[in-house]
C-alpha cells in the first residue's frame, strides 16, 4: 500500500517540480536588460562603456608599475621560456630572467598610452551584429566581442608602438643571453619565440582585461552609469 501511495504521488511531485522550474526559467528570461531601449541606444551605450574602459585602462596600465604590479595583467615569461625557467636559473640566469620580465612590463607600460587611440578607433568603427545579445551576454560580453572581432587588426596596429617601447627598455638585448642559454639546455634546438608578436599581444590583452573589468563594474553599478546607460543596463 505504501509503495502504491508513493507511486501515485510521484507524478504529481514531478509535475509540481517541473512547473516550478519552468517558472524560474521564465522569471530569469524576463529579467533582460534594455527592454525599453532601441538597438541604436544599446550600441551607443556599449561603445560608451568600452571607450570609458579604454581610458581607464590607459590610465592604470600606462603608469610605472601599471603592468608590473598588477597580477591581472602582469606579463609573464613566454610559455616556451617558462618551461625552461628552472634550468635557466640553475645556469645562473636568474637575474637576467628577472630583468627581462621587468623590461617587458616596462615596455608595455610605455606603449599603453599610444595603444589607447588605436583601441578607441576600433570601438568607433565596430558594428554589433546583435547588440541586444551582447547586452544580455556575459559580464564583459562587449569587451569579448571587441577582442574577437578586432584582435588581429589591433595587434598589428599596436605593434610598432610596442616595438618602439621594447627598444627603449632593451627587451631584445635582455632576451639574447637567455636565448643562448636555452640553446644549450635544449641541445641546440631552442624554442622559437617571436618576442615582438608576444609583446604586442600581451600588451593588448592586458589593456583589454582592464577594459573588461570596467565593463563588469558599469553593468551592475548604477552609480557608474549615465542616464543612457541606466536605460540600457536596467533590468525588466
Amino acid at each position: 500500500m505504501r509503495l502504491l501511495t508513493i507511486a501515485c504521488l510521484l507524478p504529481m511531485f514531478l509535475m509540481t517540480a517541473s512547473a516550478q522550474d519552468l517558472g524560474k526559467d521564465l522569471g530569469n528570461k524576463s529579467e533582460i536588460r534594455g527592454a525599453s531601449a532601441t538597438d541604436s541606444q544599446i550600441s551607443e551605450a556599449l561603445k560608451d562603456v568600452l571607450s570609458t574602459g579604454v581610458r581607464d585602462a590607459v590610465r592604470i596600465g600606462g603608469t610605472e608599475n601599471g603592468f608590473w604590479s598588477n597580477d591581472q595583467i602582469k606579463i609573464a615569461l613566454p610559455d616556451k621560456m617558462a618551461s625552461l625557467e628552472n634550468g635557466l636559473r640553475l645556469a645562473g640566469q636568474g637575474i637576467n630572467l628577472d630583468q627581462f620580465q621587468l623590461a617587458m612590463n616596462r615596455a608595455a607600460e610605455a606603449a599603453a598610452p599610444y595603444c589607447g587611440p588605436i583601441l578607441l578607433k576600433a570601438i568607433a568603427s565596430i558594428t554589433f551584429s546583435d547588440p541586444r545579445q551582447v547586452l544580455n551576454g556575459g559580464s564583459q560580453a562587449a569587451t569579448d566581442y571587441l577582442q574577437k572581432a578586432m584582435s588581429p587588426w589591433l595587434t598589428k596596429a599596436v605593434r610598432p608602438y610596442v616595438e618602439a617601447a621594447m627598444s627603449k627598455y632593451s627587451v631584445k638585448q635582455r632576451y639574447a643571453p637567455l636565448q643562448v642559454q636555452m640553446t644549450g639546455l635544449t641541445m641546440g634546438q631552442p624554442p622559437a619565440i617571436d618576442i615582438d608578436q608576444y609583446m604586442a599581444s600581451q600588451t593588448l590583452n592586458g589593456l583589454l582585461a582592464l577594459v573588461g573589468s570596467e565593463e563588469r563594474k558599469v553593468r551592475d553599478d548604477p552609480s557608474a552609469q549615465t542616464p543612457l546607460l541606466k536605460t540600457v543596463f536596467s533590468k525588466r
